[in-house]
């Protein structure tokens, strides 16, 4: 699962509406979701802008994290 392999874990429930999760954990999602369909390449536009300091940090280590793993991430 994507979700625990890129740490989105503190999602309470996984069957929770993507509406009523935070802006980091909505940012996440999108993440995991890219990664889990095979996508080539991941652009993100302002991926950190209306979060908080801790939220920011949390989507800024998920993106190591993906970089990482191999799939390119192009932030404008």
């Amino acid at each position: 699962d994507k979700l625990t392999e890129l740490g989105l874990m503190t999602i309470q429930n996984i069957s929770q509406a993507v509406e009523t999760l935070s802006g980091g954990q909505r940012q996440g999602v999108a993440v995991a979701r890219a990664a889990a369909f095979g996508s080539k390449v991941v652009i993100m536009d302002e991926p950190t802008a209306a979060l908080g300091v801790k939220e920011s940090r949390r989507v800024l280590e998920l993106i190591l994290d993906v970089k990482k793993r191999g799939l390119p991430i192009v932030l404008i």
